[in-house]
C-alpha cells in the first residue's frame, strides 16, 4: 500500500494527465470540426461549381481547399503543442519519479517482483 505522500503525488499526476486528456479531446474536435466543413465545401463545390469554371478549376479550388485546411491544421497542432509544453514538461519527470518511488515502496527482496 503506497504512503500518504505517494498517495497525494499521484493524485497530482493524474490532475495534469487529465488537464492535457482534456485539452487533447478539445484541439481533436476542433480538428474533426474542420475536416467535416472541408468536406462540405469540397462537396459543394464539385456539386455547384461558380458559372463558368470548368473541371480544371475546380479541382485547383478543391486543392487550394485541402492546402488551407491542412495550413490550419498545422497552424492549431504547434498552437496546442505549445501551450501544452510547460504541462507535458512537467509531467514526464514527475511520472518517472512517482514510479521510481512507488517502484522502491514495493521491493523489498532481491528482485522486482518479490514483495
Amino acid at each position: 500500500e503506497p504512503t500518504e505522500a505517494v498517495k497525494e503525488r499521484i493524485a497530482e499526476v493524474k490532475k495534469v494527465e487529465k488537464t492535457l486528456h482534456v485539452a487533447r479531446k478539445a484541439v481533436s474536435d476542433k480538428l474533426k470540426e474542420a475536416q467535416d466543413e472541408l468536406a462540405d465545401k469540397i462537396a459543394e463545390a464539385k456539386k455547384n461549381p461558380p458559372p463558368g469554371w470548368d473541371e480544371n478549376e475546380v479541382a485547383i479550388h478543391v486543392k487550394n481547399l485541402v492546402a488551407e485546411q491542412a495550413a490550419a491544421r498545422k497552424a492549431a497542432l504547434d498552437e496546442f503543442r505549445a501551450a501544452q509544453k510547460d504541462k507535458h514538461d512537467e509531467l514526464k519527470p514527475a511520472q518517472k519519479e512517482l514510479r521510481e518511488e512507488v517502484r522502491n515502496t514495493k521491493e523489498t527482496g532481491s528482485s522486482r517482483t518479490s514483495r
